[in-house]
């Protein structure tokens, strides 16, 4: 990287945009302000993710340490993401433009063809990253639509050939493609899935293009060394997200190509010696009490919201599923928050005492504060009258 300038990066069925962000993230080696690389395109078709996609490209737009405070006034609340938008319109702009809401596959490949042609701007260094969509492949998916007579002529199975269409028209130096973990299992009509798909990704003019074009690409695992064959056990491209620093048990499929014709050797990641956990990573935050969503929060609430989850049937079993860990906690938590709630209830009755004898004070002061009143408006009148009948007699007697 011995130029300052960000390499593009082109992102297919990005998501929400989290392969896309791990490059986006990483610095620039000679310029600690500046990126190392710059997703100039990423394409997905869910709007809800979409939007997540458009935002985080809105963020990029600006160099590190100079994040605009309108972003933060946006996620906490105080601002919409219209008045965002509108108040740094060239940014939002340009994250309109690089992140793509468009179906892939359905779209027609010259449209999709003219958009990466236009974000790599002539580049000839850049990487092409994706995963297609996972629901065929994974485990979860399969057993929703076993039985089903469509599951293998489903067309996610073959999105990965949008990749592949990609690999013959703009022959990337470098490709990282992401999947799950059941790829591994997945089979058609009694093929295994994976192996199809690390053949075509060797030499992907073996499905478009010219059979004798030199196109090929050199796979790698990012967690076993040396060049992968073939007829390599395919779980060997498996990262386990718990042995590189991740608290989280999360198990995917990486595959790393280099274009043939590019004499490296890409290193693999560097494992942990000890497991980073959750409290590891965020312990140091400032504790908050968790919210509930789309109802009112409330002590009360949360009692009744753990109560209805404690007698679940999934729930209930929990010492047959790994749930058993969290049954002793929430039954501190619902302890705890029945005596926060029979506590304020005791405070309430104090309260509502004190006010009762506030009441009964003012009422008594009123009443003797009338009783006065009325004693002493017939006070004045006995002595008005005394006084009149006072200057009557004297009248009487200068007669």
């Amino acid at each position: 990287m011995k130029d300052k300038i960000s390499y593009p990066v082109i992102d297919l069925f990005a998501g929400p945009g989290g392969l896309g962000e791990g490059f986006a993230s990483l610095r620039h080696p000679e310029s600690s302000d500046r990126y190392a690389f710059k997703t100039t395109l990423s394409i997905e078709k869910d709007l809800s993710a979409h939007c997540t996609l458009q935002l985080r490209h809105f963020y990029r737009e600006f160099l590190a340490g100079a994040v605009p405070g309108d972003y933060y006034k946006y996620l906490e609340g105080a601002i919409t993401l219209e008045q965002l938008y509108s108040r740094h319109a060239e940014a939002a702009s340009h994250a309109k433009r690089t992140a793509w809401l468009c179906e892939l596959g359905k779209q027609p490949h010259e449209n999709v063809g003219r958009r990466i042609t236009e974000a790599l701007n002539e580049h000839k260094k850049w990487v092409l990253v994706g995963g297609p969509p996972c629901q065929a492949y994974s485990k979860a998916g399969r057993s929703r639509m076993r039985g089903n007579p469509d599951f293998e002529g489903d067309p996610r199975h073959f999105l990965y050939k949008e990749y592949l269409q990609i690999l013959v028209d703009y022959r990337p130096p470098v490709f990282v493609m992401e999947n799950v973990r059941g790829l591994i299992s997945s089979k058609i009509q009694g093929r295994h899935v994976i192996k199809d798909i690390l053949r075509d990704l060797s030499r992907p003019t073996s499905i478009y293009g010219d059979e004798n074009s030199d196109i090929e690409y050199k796979l790698f695992s990012l967690s076993q060394s040396g060049v992968m064959s073939l007829s390599a056990d395919p779980s060997a491209f498996v990262v386990k997200a718990e042995e590189y620093g991740v608290p989280q048990a999360r198990h995917r499929i990486f595959v790393l190509g280099v274009r043939n014709d590019i004499d490296i050797m890409p290193r693999i990641l560097e494992k942990v010696s000890t497991r980073t956990t959750v409290k590891d990573v965020i312990g140091d935050l400032p504790k908050i009490r968790s919210g509930l969503s789309k109802q009112a929060d409330s002590s009360n609430r949360w009692v009744e919201t753990l109560t209805e989850t404690m007698h679940q049937p999934w729930f209930a079993h929990g010492r047959e599923n790994g749930m058993a860990k969290l049954i002793a906690p929430i039954e501190r938590v619902l302890a705890l928050l029945k005596q926060q709630e029979s506590k304020q209830e005791e405070l309430k009755k104090v309260q509502i005492n004190i006010q009762l004898q506030q009441y009964s004070r003012i009422g008594l002061e009123t009443i003797v504060s009338k009783s006065f009143c009325r004693m002493n408006c017939v006070l004045i009148c006995k002595a008005i009258c005394i006084v009149i009948c006072l200057l009557l007699y004297m009248r009487q007697l200068m007669g």
